[in-house]
């Protein structure tokens, strides 16, 4: 943290304004492995504790199979079905966390295409309907797009956002008249998708996390409303490798709504063959986590202030010649 100052406007000077530029690099450097490395000893907590609690279960049913204690069929039956159940949910978590750990590394080859916004939508919502009937959820969607309205975009991978979140707002809208609305807004330069429910809400200071990895409203993270918690956090990486945004609006037993924007495109441009491309948006950083183009445009100016300096630096020397040879005149 110390600080180097420079008061001369010489060669020395400059080499001590590297070095402190220098020292900036290395601490920001350092700040970002030490959150780096908080954030890697949380998420082995949360894997930990997600894979402990199904594994205790499966245990704990395992024995009163073995032991005897499940004597009727009925009691077999329900035993076996919990363990089944708790497996599924071990699957889930590891498949979930295999794809946030390739989202997180933009390692997904995206399928970029340009797709029917009407048809598209229109297919996916009568998939989710269909859940949320079933659990008594009234479900409507309202499309204010134009028909011909195409977005380039991968399909599958908005699919999954659409699933992630409406399944969320599923989740939590518990109550019997429960209702969930789907909507579609078309703006200037993108569309905007928004997911409402009317269930349960999130209180103001647990908004800023729900996109976080492994965040639960239930402190305890025993939620019976099951889960990962790594949904949300799966919608937001995708949604950003789109140059798109997710943010949500909430209010504590009145519901809540999530929005996601996707980029409108004016021209189309040609389709490569598969159109299989990875994150376009995917920076090639440096040691000190700079793109290319800034440690181009830094040089060039380190260059610009050289130059001046030795410009600089001549008329100085120039000005001091001038001056013995007038004394000499003298």
């Amino acid at each position: 943290d110390f600080e180097i100052e420079v008061e001369k406007d010489d060669q020395i000077g400059t080499i001590f304004n590297d070095f402190e530029l220098m020292r900036i690099r290395l601490k920001s450097l350092i700040e970002e492995q030490q959150e780096s490395e908080r954030e890697f000893r949380e998420l082995i907590t949360n894997i930990s504790h997600d894979l402990k609690t199904p594994l205790t279960a499966i245990k704990g049913y395992t024995e009163g199979i073995l032991d005897g204690v499940a004597v009727t069929k009925e009691k077999q039956d329900k035993y076996l079905k919990t363990i089944y159940t708790k497996a599924v949910d071990m699957t889930s978590l590891v498949d979930e966390l295999s794809l946030y750990s390739k989202l997180d590394g933009n390692m997904i080859p995206y399928d970029f295409q340009y797709i029917n916004m009407s048809a598209y939508f229109t297919d996916c919502m009568d998939e989710l309907s269909v859940d949320a009937e079933a659990k008594g959820i009234i479900f409507t969607y309202d499309n204010k797009c134009s028909p011909d309205l195409d977005i380039y975009m991968d399909g599958e991978q908005i699919k999954r956002v659409i699933n992630n979140v409406v399944s969320n707002a599923i989740k939590y809208t518990n109550k019997e008249d429960g209702a969930i609305k789907v909507k579609l807004i078309e703006e200037d330069h993108n569309i905007v998708v928004s997911v409402a429910d009317n269930g349960i809400g999130i209180a103001g200071n647990e908004k800023n996390y729900i996109f976080d990895r492994f965040y639960r409203t239930d402190a305890s993270r025993n939620s019976k409303q099951g889960g990962t918690g790594l949904g949300l956090s799966i919608a937001k990486k995708i949604i950003e490798h789109h140059r798109g945004k997710i943010w949500v609006e909430s209010e504590v037993n009145k519901g809540t709504t999530i929005f996601f924007s996707l980029l409108k495109n004016e021209n189309k441009q040609e389709k490569t063959e598969g159109n299989k491309i990875k994150d376009t948006e995917k920076k090639q950083e440096t040691l000190f986590g700079e793109t290319k183009d800034e440690i181009d445009k830094e040089q060039n100016n380190k260059e610009i202030k050289q130059e001046e300096k030795k410009q600089n630096v001549k008329k100085r020397s120039n000005k001091k010649k001038n001056k013995k040879k007038n004394k000499k005149k003298k």
